[in-house]
């Protein structure tokens, strides 16, 4: 909205239509969710503010407490044993990266990240769920490729809690 990133917009009093709605169907809900799975993909530019993208899977894990079990090395595996590339940079955005996991907060080091309003950090804030995924896919894999990666990431989350 008016050339805004929605996905930073998630914050009290926001002026954004696309988010005010999810506030309000948040609210009328009133669940705790086992978790959020926020799918996204990564395009093929540098973003401004936090320099070169991945051309590869990757993704974020939020959790409401530290004492909580990580999920999201399972995912990069079930992810990697499809045959899709993960990253293995040091770090993404200025985060620390473990083998294509961001782990927040721990590995929260970004300048932007660590403190823009996310969907995912709302959540768990506001207590709608305890733990919040963002899976990233570039957009330079097929359509196919992305969706495929995307499942799996949600199949694998799906039976950890099982």
């Amino acid at each position: 909205e008016d050339g805004q990133d929605i996905n930073r917009q998630f914050f009290d009093g926001t002026a954004a239509r696309e988010v005010k709605a999810i506030f309000t169907a948040l609210e009328r809900r009133k669940e705790e969710y086992i978790f959020s799975m926020d799918m996204h993909e990564t395009s093929q530019r540098d973003d401004p503010d936090c320099g070169p993208l991945p051309m590869t899977y990757y993704l974020w894990e939020l959790r409401a407490s530290e004492r909580q079990s990580k999920l999201g090395g399972l995912v990069i595996n079930a992810v990697r044993e499809a045959g899709y590339e993960t990253c293995n940079w040091d770090e993404i955005y200025g985060d620390h990266n473990n083998g294509g996991v961001i782990h927040y907060p721990e590995d929260a080091h970004s300048k932007v990240y660590t403190k823009a309003p996310s969907f995912d950090a709302y959540l768990l804030k506001k207590g709608f769920a305890k733990r919040a995924f963002t899976t990233e896919t570039p957009t330079s894999w097929s359509m196919e490729k992305r969706v495929d990666a995307q499942i799996i990431s949600l199949e694998t989350v799906l039976d950890a809690h099982r």
